[in-house]
């Protein structure tokens, strides 16, 4: 048997294996010989069937299957001496053939992980947002609570900003109804922004039961081009005029939030303090986001279309799944192009975050994946019993095993990595895209 290996691109590879007719037909007579002492055939004898006719009937498939197990055998034997790390199964196809008597030919196509050499972050730069919470932080929060936990009771005056309506609309350009411009039985808080601009401030001062033509135009930068900067007649129905009460912050108000003891001063304490963890994380999660990007920029290289197709299948199930996970024949209409470059990016940082582990000879620390194991299990009402449950279940134990050894990986990265603190606000810290805007 001879093989050959051809690179036809930076990651694709081609094996040619070529079988000598007598290594086939040794394997082939071999599993005749086996085959002949227990065949049992309609006027024979067990094991009395000739070898002529079990050969005549059997041949064609055992010579297949030995042929298919050479070839497999052969290919990851190929593969180990060369030094390849094949990224998916190979595509094998037989090449030529030169009968009965001649060698066999079958020529094996795959891609292998790309050779990443990583390059050296010193001389980079990034910024730590850094955010202290505030006492009017803290207002500002219990507000938006008591907002969530509001009563809305109806009421007979006009409406004003704030209020919630019941409504059906009607939307008219150019005297006609459009697509997606009716509906019925509409909640709508006046002030939420929900609306396109001159909605929710044309309903300002209705009544109950009034009929209300309001006239706007569409932003011309609405998403929809077709309504972009078009004037169009809304036919507003009011049904419903509701105003909140919002709750007092008191022990009842407390115990909505796990607070059993100590009021509002501990409501504060326990708010201020989750307010904390959030600021700690996000600013974990920005300068991670930060040091990706930076690793991404200085390390190109070509992924396994393989592996990218891997992750856009995964993208699509977890797309699925979240949607209610009813129907997996979904995934097969969920267009490729809207997960791909998520995928491209995941693939990479996914085989770079590989290689920092390897060129590092990073190893997991048991010890911050019992801590991370215990900060998550805090958070339950009995966390010694959540302790348990997840070190018996080693899939849960792997989630944690990661999460921790991609920690150590971005802290090994951030070694290299000039970082300056910057001051934001916590408004800023949490809501980056508002503060874009």
């Amino acid at each position: 048997m001879t093989v050959s290996v051809e690179k036809l691109s930076e990651l694709k590879r081609k094996i040619t294996l070529t079988l000598q007719e007598q290594d086939i037909e040794q394997d082939v007579a071999k599993q005749l010989g086996e085959m002949t002492s227990k065949v049992k055939l309609k006027g024979f004898r067990p094991g009395k069937v000739p070898l002529v006719e079990v050969k005549r009937r059997y041949g064609k498939s055992i010579r297949d299957d030995v042929i298919n197990n050479l070839v497999g055998v052969k290919l990851e034997e190929a593969v180990k001496e060369q030094g390849l790390k094949p990224a998916g199964p190979p595509h094998i196809e037989p090449k030529a053939s030169a009968g009965s008597d001649g060698p066999v030919q079958f020529e094996a196509t795959f891609e292998v992980y790309p050779e990443i050499k990583l390059a050296s972050l010193k001389g980079a730069k990034l910024e730590s947002p850094i955010a202290e919470v505030s006492s009017a932080d803290v207002d500002k929060m219990i507000d938006k609570m008591r907002h969530q936990h509001a009563e809305w009771t109806e009421v007979s005056r006009s409406a004003k900003e704030g209020d919630k309506l019941v409504i059906d609309f009607i939307g008219k350009m150019d005297g006609k109804e459009f697509e997606g411009g009716n509906a019925k039985e509409v909640d709508l808080e006046l002030g939420s922004k929900m609306m396109i601009p001159g909605f929710e401030e044309g309903l300002i001062g209705a009544e109950k039961d009034q009929v209300k033509t309001i006239s706007l135009t569409f932003p011309e930068e609405y998403h929809a081009k077709e309504f972009a900067g078009k004037s169009v007649e809304f036919e507003v129905t009011v049904h419903k005029i509701t105003e909140s009460k919002l709750p007092a912050i008191n022990d009842d108000f407390a115990l909505k939030f796990g607070v059993k003891e100590g009021g509002e001063a501990a409501l504060r304490k326990n708010v201020e303090d989750n307010m904390r963890k959030e600021v700690m994380a996000r600013n974990k999660e920005s300068v991670k986001k930060e040091l990706m990007d930076i690793l991404l920029e200085k390390n190109e290289f070509e992924v396994p279309t393989a592996l990218v197709d891997r992750e856009v299948k995964r993208a699509q199930e977890e797309f699925v799944e979240r949607m209610g996970g009813g129907n997996k024949s979904l995934i097969d209409l969920l267009p490729r192009e809207h997960f791909e470059q998520q995928a491209i990016h995941n693939v990479k940082l996914g085989l770079l975050f590989s290689q920092a582990i390897e060129t590092n000879e990073l190893k997991v620390d048991e010890n911050r994946v019992l801590s991370k194991l215990e900060e998550f299990a805090s958070t339950y009402e009995h966390p010694e019993q959540m302790i348990d449950l997840y070190k018996a279940n080693p899939r849960s134990m792997d989630y944690f095993r990661s999460s921790v050894l991609e920690d150590q990986v971005v802290e090994h990265l951030l070694s290299d990595v000039e970082v300056t603190e910057k001051q934001v606000s916590y408004d800023e810290l949490m809501n980056p895209t508002n503060k874009e805007a």
